[in-house]
């Protein structure tokens, strides 16, 4: 049966909606988005639109556009689509000659049941675009034709992955460095030629772009012409946990008299401890995190330019790093937000009745379990992998797939590395990157029915 464009698009449109609303299904059954700590100082950034201290401006310009003004129903459903259809991207790039739809919704039915998909793309977080950032990379490096308005979208995309978390600055980075090392080593994974350079220098100069605007808005607002405005206490939080920030200032305080000083023998053995609980250092001296930040800096310098504390802390992050790898656990942070709690008050002033659909959702009374779904996450994550290092061993792959395993296995370690080192271990920082495991060992699976009914296929079928 034929039918025209229009009808072609309507059903394409109704397709990506029901497919979409699937990826939502944690937030419907919960009765609202899923909620995090953070997500107040977002939706203050939002409206506000002033920089937070210790966070960019991009995740609040999202809510600001996205949620209307007037709900958050809207921002989640728009990060569960912008996934969606990128894994439909995806999905078409590595199997150019299937029709794709059947593939697509079974791969997501499965993502939804079995992986932290859905968890982090119904939070009002931006953790579901770390991963978007590997979807994007992969695309534009491995499409030989984009069509303009792929392009513009993708680099819109780009620019708001990149803006909504200072770890996905040198995430975003150091994933070009491994693409461009890998093409000088000629593995041809990848675009080749003026079009890999053309793309290469693109989201380097769109990363250059948006730290140049990160960094005015804040000089705008008379908080100086940098990145982050607390990258130090981040740092402090995570030497106070390995213990490097005791013992630097335990040598150097006679000499050097710092803030921390007075707090020696109480300093937090946890980054979180230090960061965010009463017993913070900022807490107990009365002192903003930005005045913090400056207070800090002149230790967090001493120890990266001793050699034996810049040994200790390279040691510490390399062991850090593994750690994090293995820290995968979903709903990690999702506890329960009542009144008195960060989420609320933003909330109840930006949204209006939405504070009172907050107070009787799944979350809010502490009925999220995740006990079950951790070991079947596990368990899945534990399968992926071997399916992965199975169907690498063996050379069971096209390029297309090459490439993505490629893009996806490093940023999965820079990611781990990066929020291990320069902030703290955490489940919610890690295993929001994994389900891209799942999806791939899918994708592996799939790969191999069609090479087998490619070969059996011909022998079913009558000569005539």
């Amino acid at each position: 049966m034929k039918y025209s464009r229009t009808v072609k698009y309507l059903i394409t449109a109704l397709y990506f909606l029901l497919t979409t609303l699937i990826i939502c299904a944690p937030a419907l059954n919960n009765g609202y988005p899923l909620l995090f700590s953070d997500t107040g100082t977002y939706i203050h950034s939002a409206f506000l639109l002033t920089p937070p201290s210790s966070r960019p401006i991009g995740y609040g310009l999202f809510i600001n556009i996205f949620s209307l003004h007037a709900t958050l129903w809207t921002v989640m459903f728009m990060q569960c689509l912008i996934i969606n259809l990128l894994i439909y991207k995806v999905l078409k790039l590595i199997f150019p000659q299937v029709r794709l739809y059947f593939i697509h919704f079974a791969i997501i039915v499965v993502l939804i049941l079995l992986s932290s998909l859905s968890w982090y793309s119904c939070q009002i977080m931006p953790d579901i675009f770390t991963s978007g950032i590997f979807l994007i990379i992969f695309i534009l490096f491995s499409e030989k034709k984009i069509p303009v308005w792929e392009g513009i979208l993708f680099s819109i995309l780009f620019f708001f992955f990149i803006v909504s978390h200072f770890s996905h600055f040198p995430l975003a980075i150091l994933i070009l460095a491994t693409i461009f090392i890998f093409h000088v080593l000629r593995v041809n994974y990848f675009v080749s030629g003026k079009v890999f350079y053309r793309r290469l220098v693109w989201l380097l100069l769109m990363i250059i772009g948006s730290s140049i605007i990160i960094m005015s808005h804040h000089a705008y607002y008379n908080k100086g012409f940098r990145l982050s405005l607390t990258s130090n206490v981040f740092l402090a939080g995570r030497l106070s946990e390995t213990g490097i920030l005791h013992d630097y200032l335990e040598e150097h305080c006679e000499q050097e008299p710092n803030i921390l000083c007075d707090q020696l023998e109480t300093l937090p053995t946890s980054a979180g401890g230090f960061l965010w609980t009463e017993s913070s250092p900022m807490k107990k001296a009365g002192i903003s995190w930005e005045e913090a930040d400056s207070a800090f800096a002149e230790v967090i310098h001493g120890i990266y330019t001793t050699p034996e504390y810049l040994g200790r802390f390279v040691w510490e992050s390399i062991k850090a790093t593994f750690r994090q790898l293995f820290n995968v656990d979903i709903g990690s942070g999702l506890l329960a937000f009542r009144q008195n709690s960060a989420p609320y008050p933003p909330i109840d002033k930006y949204f209006g009745n939405e504070s009172v659909e907050m107070l009787v959702t799944l979350q809010s009374w502490g009925k999220l379990d995740f006990k079950f779904l951790n070991i079947i996450n596990y368990f899945v994550l534990s399968m992926s992998v071997i399916i992965i290092f199975w169907a690498c061993y063996n050379n069971k792959l096209n390029k297309s797939l090459k490439a993505f395993i490629v893009i996806t296995f490093f940023g999965i370690l820079y990611n781990s590395a990066i929020t291990a080192s320069l902030a703290n271990i955490s489940d919610r920082l890690q295993a929001r990157v994994t389900w891209v495991i799942v999806f791939i060992a899918l994708i592996i699976l799939i790969y191999i029915i069609k090479r087998v009914e490619a070969l059996i296929k011909p022998h079913f079928i009558k000569p005539e």
